[in-house]
């Protein structure tokens, strides 16, 4: 990491810390959202997985509108 001349050190270990003010708040909201984002990664893993995937988005789309003509006529 590069060095910024006439930086002032930062007292606590994040972000979260230097927003709240407190190092306990802070780290305990950096471990919160670390674990959201791995949660959510986790979520989109387990979609993924049981999906079925659209191979020809035109078709798709082009069907989906057919039918949707067919209901409203």
């Amino acid at each position: 990491m590069a060095k910024i001349r006439g930086r002032i050190p930062k007292e606590s270990s994040g972000g979260y810390a230097r927003v709240f003010g407190n190092e306990a708040l802070g780290e305990l909201m950096s471990k919160v959202q670390g674990t959201v984002i791995s949660a959510g990664s986790e979520l989109e893993r387990l979609i993924t997985a049981r999906v079925k995937t659209i191979d020809d988005l035109d078709a798709f789309l082009r069907i989906a509108e057919e039918q949707i003509e067919f209901k409203i006529d």
